[in-house]
């Protein structure tokens, strides 16, 4: 009876989303929200506020505003835990990284920026996996991505649009996307 009442209270202890889905990933964050965008403590919107991503760093001199690349370890219903918040040194020679946050907490796929290598999307987070939808072999077509959903390993899941450059039609996709690039100012190698 003892060992029953201390594993309910031990799970009641547990940080909601402890049952995440694990991942190893970098996106850079798209709020722009100028008194900072709230990390949760859980993937909740009313959990308490453990931190938050500021805005797009303004840039020095001729360098373009950059936003801070975060740590994503995890999701659970479209929230995904990050461990960590930079702003990244991009060769500027400005600046080292300056951290933003360190810890745990939770932030909305919503405004997880990324973009993916190989924009091929999958049905399942395997390479193997059937192929739903990918840009034709045309410079001019690419994947936009809308919201992150989940993710798991390395791979997000997406809803995303297969966008024409230089056409007004889009095609609604959603799946799985692997080989992520969370460097917004080069391309990733």
């Amino acid at each position: 009876m003892m060992r029953c009442a201390l594993a309910i209270v031990l799970l009641a202890l547990l940080p909601e989303g402890a049952d995440a889905a694990s991942c190893t990933l970098q996106a850079w964050s798209t709020a722009e929200d100028p008194g900072g965008f709230p990390i949760r403590a859980r993937p909740d919107e009313a959990a308490v506020v453990v931190g938050r991503l500021p805005p797009p760093d303004p840039g020095a001199g001729e360098n373009p505003p950059y936003r801070a690349v975060m740590t994503v370890t995890g999701s659970s219903g479209g929230w995904f835990r990050i461990t960590a918040a930079e702003f990244p040194d991009y060769g500027y020679g400005d600046e080292t990284p300056r951290v933003v946050f360190r810890g745990q907490g939770w932030v909305p796929g919503e405004i997880l920026g990324f973009r993916p290598q190989t924009p091929t999307v999958h049905a399942a987070p395997d390479a193997s996996a059937p192929v739903v939808d990918r840009p034709r072999d045309d410079p001019a077509e690419g994947l936009r991505i809308r919201r992150a959903i989940s993710c798991t390993g390395e791979w997000f899941e997406v809803d995303a649009l297969i966008v024409g450059l230089d056409r007004p039609d889009e095609r609604p996709v959603r799946g799985f996307v692997r080989d992520i690039c969370a460097n917004e100012a080069d391309i990733c190698t």
